[in-house]
């Protein structure tokens, strides 16, 4: 009868069923199956061990063939069942153990004992091979495995997440663009999606200093992903500096100047300019290249680059000659300069001639034109313009004509025109007298009125000077309601001896028996200045005597218009003479161009105001009225108040002042005292050459 089998393991004593010990692993000696035999016969047993020295084998008794063929069979399918199923089926099990402890390789060693016939062992090698591959982190090797395995076990999802692993070597790799190709195939594994995004914003980051342009493209792309839109502006620097660099430097100023104050765009502003004007420079076009640097100011080393491209431009030389009056030269000389600066195209060699008085001005000027060396540009008084015009000296205003006729005051432009043409450039507005008063005496609402000076000048025990000797102060009294003239035929013409004539002197006459007037002994050196402050409480004078009141008064100073007089039962406006100032260009000017562009220049705002500071002579543009330099200056203040109601000397004959200085003669010495229609009518009939 058949009994049990019973492997004991030579090892460690076990009782196992297995060919193999389930307690230690030692091959199994397999014992044979328990049968009633003869008791004669020996029972032979598999000696699993063999001793290290061969002993002589015992010859098998012949009685063991006769009797124990069948149990050879039996051993013979043993052995064949443990060679073919249960050693290969432990040897799977073992490789599965193997790997499910993550031991991949030993896996794989112990797979190479059994045939690709056997099972799946074909596809687990591969498989094992896979796994080794993805541990190695080899995964693109491991994903093509992965998926040559198609279905097999779970190759298709470690296909999946080697793909995802190896898209974030080639990320950390800066392969992004392979990367992203991977994710996307992944579509909604795990975080892939996200993953992309992530890709396509560390692609960006890492162009930003490259290649702007792309990144700039793939921040868009991103949306508001992260902080993508606020690298935007990154981009746009760093495409910027690549256009400059790459010499489109318009265009990278435009970027630059649409970053406003993102990094040093504003210093790139200048960079861009500096760059195309060093371009500009080394291309010979010095010209250009001279204008740019010399905007850039003191950027880098623009400052000396100017001054070397302005040196290596091919100008123009034109020579002008200009000539002034007295006290010009250093307004005149700072005008040349300015004006030089400011067309450095072409190179002006301009001469001055200046410092000569009134009178040797006018004759040294007629000479220098007689002999064939007038200026092309010179100034004159506004009462000379008639005299040039009918020499024909003067080259008449052609050039930017409506422009020097809106920039100047009314009065002004009158004066420079002649029978509807502009003839000079305006230039001062001086109205050659005014009242100066002491503040601690007089207020400025007394200064207002003739009536006003003289109740307070009463009331104080002080005098005013008004030098009614003298026929250019005189003036103010006469053509506050009367004229001169000169007719059609050249005739002078005179209205001075009509009723209105008359009131002026009468009132003329209860002002110097005010009680509070003083006829001042000189008026050009006056003694109202030895007296201001003292005696006097105020008075007419000029221009000239500015500094010597102000230093008397201190913080008295006081300046004003001349008062409103009461002139047959109103109030009018005294005027008088102005100084008037303007600059012409001589008809027999070799550059009549450049000379009226001179001209223009030298009686600009800008320059008035010069004038001003240097002279303290009033302008007659508009601007240079109503600047600071005019306004915060009591004296000009007062000067451009008065030259609102003064007149030009233009069309004053030379008769005026022989006959007027009689007319002043009999007022002081008391003459005229109910005899006013007779010395008038004989002031008149002296003016107009018909007595």
């Amino acid at each position: 009868m058949e009994g049990t089998n019973h492997n004991i393991c030579p090892n460690c004593g076990w009782n196992s069923p297995d060919p193999f010990c389930t307690k230690c692993g030692t091959a199994m000696a397999p014992q044979q199956p328990y049968t009633e035999t003869p008791q004669f016969v020996e029972q032979p047993q598999f000696i699993v061990q063999q001793p290290p020295v061969a002993k002589p084998k015992k010859p098998i008794p012949k009685k063991l063939f006769l009797f124990g063929g069948g149990g050879l069979a039996v051993i013979i399918a043993a052995v064949l069942v443990i060679l073919l199923v249960i050693v290969p089926g432990s040897r799977y099990k073992e490789t599965a153990k193997l790997f499910d402890n993550g031991e991949y390789t030993q896996a794989l060693t112990a797979l190479e004992k059994l045939s690709d016939g056997y099972k799946d062992v074909k596809e687990l090698r591969s498989y094992y091979e896979a796994y080794i591959a993805f541990d190695d982190q080899d995964f693109r090797l491991a994903a093509r495995m992965f998926d040559d395995l198609g279905v097999f076990r779970d190759s298709g999802e470690m296909r999946d997440e080697s793909n995802y692993r190896l898209a974030h070597q080639l990320i950390n790799n800066r392969q992004y663009d392979e990367a992203y190709s991977l994710l996307s195939l992944l579509g909604d594994y795990k975080d892939s999606e996200t993953q992309m995004l992530e890709c396509r914003y560390l692609q960006a980051y890492d162009l930003i200093q490259t290649d702007a342009a792309r990144a700039k493209g793939l921040f868009l792309e991103l949306g508001n992903y992260n902080n993508a839109h606020e690298k935007l502006i990154e981009c746009d620097y760093n495409i910027a500096v690549g256009l400059l660099d790459g010499k489109q430097y318009w265009d990278a100023f435009d970027l630059f100047e649409s970053l406003g104050d993102f990094k040093d765009s504003e210093d790139m502003l200048l960079e861009c300019s500096y760059r195309y004007a060093m371009d500009l420079y080394w291309d010979g076009d010095y010209e250009e290249a001279y204008s740019m640097f010399a905007l850039l100011g003191n950027y880098k080393d623009s400052e000396t680059m100017a001054l070397s491209a302005f040196s290596a431009i091919p100008r123009e030389t034109i020579h002008l000659r200009v000539m002034g009056m007295e006290g010009e030269r250093a307004f005149l000389q700072r005008a040349i300069e300015e004006f030089k600066a400011v067309n450095p195209e072409i190179n002006y060699e301009i001469e001055l001639d200046t410092e000569y008085d009134y009178m040797g001005y006018h004759d040294h000027l007629m000479i220098s034109i007689l002999s064939g060396y007038g200026p092309d540009v010179f100034t004159f008084y506004d009462s000379q313009l008639r005299e040039f015009v009918n020499s024909t000296l003067l080259h008449e205003v052609n050039e930017n004509t409506a422009g020097i006729k809106s920039r100047n005051t009314p009065k002004s432009v009158d004066h420079s025109t002649l029978d509807g043409q502009l003839w000079a450039y305006p230039l001062t507005d001086d109205p050659g007298y005014f009242f100066y008063y002491d503040k601690s005496v007089l207020s400025e609402e007394d200064v207002k009125t003739l009536d006003g000076i003289i109740n307070q000048c009463n009331a104080a025990g002080k005098l005013f000077t008004y030098p009614v000797g003298e026929p250019w102060i005189i003036a103010s009294w006469l053509y506050a309601q009367g004229n001169t003239g000169i007719d059609g035929s050249g005739r002078v013409t005179c209205d001075f001896n009509n009723g209105n004539g008359v009131a002026a002197i009468n009132a003329m006459l209860e002002m110097i028996n005010s009680g509070a007037w003083a006829l001042g002994q000189n008026f050009w050196t006056s003694d109202l200045i030895d007296g201001i402050g003292t005696i006097y409480a105020g008075g007419v004078g000029g221009v000239w005597m500015a500094d010597e009141i102000k230093a008397k008064l201190g913080a008295d100073f006081g300046v004003a218009k001349l008062p409103a007089a009461a002139i047959g039962g109103k109030q009018v406006q005294l005027s008088g003479f102005a100084s008037n100032r303007v600059a012409g260009v001589g008809s027999y000017t070799r550059n009549a161009e450049a000379a009226m562009r001179f001209a223009d220049f030298l009686t600009s705002e800008a320059m008035q105001i010069l004038n001003a500071e240097i002279n303290e002579y009033c302008p007659t543009n508009i601007g240079a009225v109503n600047s600071s330099a005019v306004q915060d200056d009591p004296v000009l203040a007062a000067m451009a108040e008065q030259a609102k109601f003064n007149f030009t000397e233009r069309d004053v004959p030379d008769s005026y002042w022989s006959a007027v200085y009689d007319l002043c003669a009999v007022l002081i010495n008391g003459d005229i005292y109910g005899n006013v229609q007779v010395y008038l009518d004989m002031t008149v009939a002296q003016l107009t050459d018909s007595w």
